[in-house]
């Protein structure tokens, strides 16, 4: 559905993904910092999912974004001054 838009070719996402990331299980592995960033109205990646696997990641240097009604555009909906600025922060915090 939002392949074309974003890539102004007309086909289908299942194209490219068959979006069945198992994104609890990759995760598992990892164990560096980590930046969640997630509208609570997002109509692509369910909030709920992510946020259960944002709470199991098991690391003090993880940080969090949660946008009230923010979408998937989640830059957008927050600023991007205010973006920028997280992610320079989070860049540089060791």
């Amino acid at each position: 559905v939002f392949f074309p838009s974003a890539t102004r070719f007309s086909l289908p996402s299942s194209f490219v993904s068959d979006f069945a990331f198992d994104i609890p299980e990759a995760i598992e592995n990892f164990s560096g910092k980590f930046l969640w960033m997630h509208g609570t109205a997002d109509g692509v990646a369910d909030y709920e999912n992510a946020q259960i696997m944002y709470d199991n990641y098991d690391n003090p240097r993880k940080q969090s974004l949660v946008v009230q009604d923010g979408s998937h555009g989640i830059i957008g909906d927050y600023g991007e001054e205010a973006f920028e600025g997280l992610m320079l922060d989070f860049m540089t915090t060791p």
